[in-house]
């Protein structure tokens, strides 16, 4: 960490004026330092890794879009880190409208192809998910319409970067 002047240089990029309360700019600031973030960071040296550290392997960067149906009920819980799990999973119990039945068909299947082949796409997918790669930093954006997006976060997710580099940590 670096004391009191982390502190003052998060909220002057994350202003909770920004948000709708105090509680979503902290939520924005831990999404973004400790999952989104560090995410792309790991696709980056993945895919392309420092000299003497061997061959990059294909890395697929996605940002899961979606508040779950059966969670609406609670405006805290937004879209949560884990909140992907039954649509990976394919949870009948959980995914009961048909929508998210369908989100998590192709979740699960774009899984399961990447587990079998370390490659997730598959024929009939509804995108086509990219290899990432550090120019064109395309991403994966699931939800009910997934789509193909680049420079997720980037602004925010360079600063953090930045950071990193310093050695400044927060997660």
């Amino acid at each position: 960490t670096a004391g009191p002047d982390l502190a003052a240089m998060i909220y002057a990029r994350y202003p909770s004026s920004a948000y709708d309360s105090p509680f979503w700019a902290a939520t924005a600031v831990m999404t973004d330092s400790c999952m989104a973030c560090p995410a792309r960071r790991t696709a980056r040296w993945l895919s392309n890794p420092p000299k003497g550290s061997g061959p990059g392997v294909d890395a697929f960067l996605y940002h899961f879009d979606h508040q779950p149906d059966i969670t609406r009920v609670d405006k805290c819980l937004g879209v949560f880190h884990g909140a992907e799990l039954p649509f990976v999973f394919y949870d009948k119990q959980i995914l009961t409208i048909g929508r998210e039945r369908d989100l998590g068909k192709t979740m699960n299947q774009w899984w399961t192809n990447f587990a079998a082949n370390g490659d997730p796409n598959f024929d009939g997918s509804p995108i086509v998910w990219p290899k990432y790669d550090f120019f064109s930093d395309e991403n994966a954006e699931i939800n009910v319409h997934s789509t193909v997006t680049a420079n997720l976060k980037q602004d925010n997710c360079d600063w953090w970067d930045m950071l990193y580099t310093a050695n400044v940590y927060m997660c």
